[in-house]
């Protein structure tokens, strides 16, 4: 009651008394009740009003802030995530993000979700050994991978990894292995696919990329195609026993 009487006083003095700084301050003093009072979007419309009166800038960004930190405490990570992310920048407000993020990764780890733990430690990147524990969750299956012979999956998993350890030195060792399967099972189209993403002046590389193009060839001459087996052999002029295979089409 007290500060309205005092603004419809004030409101009638137009800019004499200094009245509109004591309507700015009986404003600002009512948007700090309102914060105090938990009553977040009302305060956050009153502080966006006063501008940069005083610390109201930074007081509306508390009224994401200050529930966020409580909803944290409460084991709502969600909800806090979601109001953090509001706010970035503001306060500590990152750091705790990034620390949710990271709890949750360990929790995963834990449980032997490997691959949700990964992607939730690169979330929580810059915190604690964030960056480190998301490598190896990504390198232990993909060494795994690679031991029992499952090359394609190692690839991939190593291919996220870079960098890491010996992570390049086994990405390009599992990306060969599963090049050579494709190759195996006649299915040149994937061999190549999988050999795009490697050096290409790698000498086994090349190797196995001109095999992409000699097996076909081969495989044409012995059902009697001697023009495609021809075509095919003139791509890899040189290779193996190609310019023989050539006379014999």
């Amino acid at each position: 009651g007290q500060f309205s009487d005092a603004e419809m006083l004030y409101a009638t003095l137009g800019d004499a008394y200094e009245a509109p700084a004591r309507l700015q301050e009986i404003a600002y003093i009512r948007a700090c009740a309102k914060l105090d009072a938990q009553q977040w979007d009302a305060a956050r419309e009153a502080f966006a009003a006063l501008g940069e009166y005083k610390d109201s800038a930074t007081l509306r960004l508390d009224t994401w802030y200050t529930p966020a930190v409580q909803a944290m405490d409460a084991g709502d990570a969600d909800t806090a995530l979601t109001l953090f992310a509001q706010i970035p920048g503001h306060r500590d407000a990152d750091t705790l993000a990034k620390k949710i993020h990271y709890d949750r990764a360990v929790a995963l780890r834990d449980a032997g979700k490997l691959n949700e733990a990964a992607e939730a430690f690169f979330l929580a990147k810059g915190y604690a050994d964030a960056e480190d524990q998301a490598n190896e969750c990504f390198y232990v299956p993909a060494d795994l991978a690679y031991e029992i012979m499952d090359y394609e999956t190692a690839a991939a998993l190593f291919a996220k990894i870079s960098g890491y350890r010996d992570a390049d030195e086994k990405w390009r060792a599992s990306t060969i292995e599963a090049a050579n399967e494709a190759i195996k099972q006649i299915n040149y189209k994937k061999a190549k696919k999988l050999l795009s993403a490697l050096p290409q002046e790698d000498a086994e590389v090349v190797s196995l990329l001109k095999d992409c193009t000699y097996y076909p060839a081969g495989n044409a001459y012995v059902r009697g195609d001697y023009e495609e087996a021809l075509e095919l052999f003139a791509q890899v002029p040189g290779y193996r026993d190609t310019d023989n295979q050539v006379v014999k089409c």
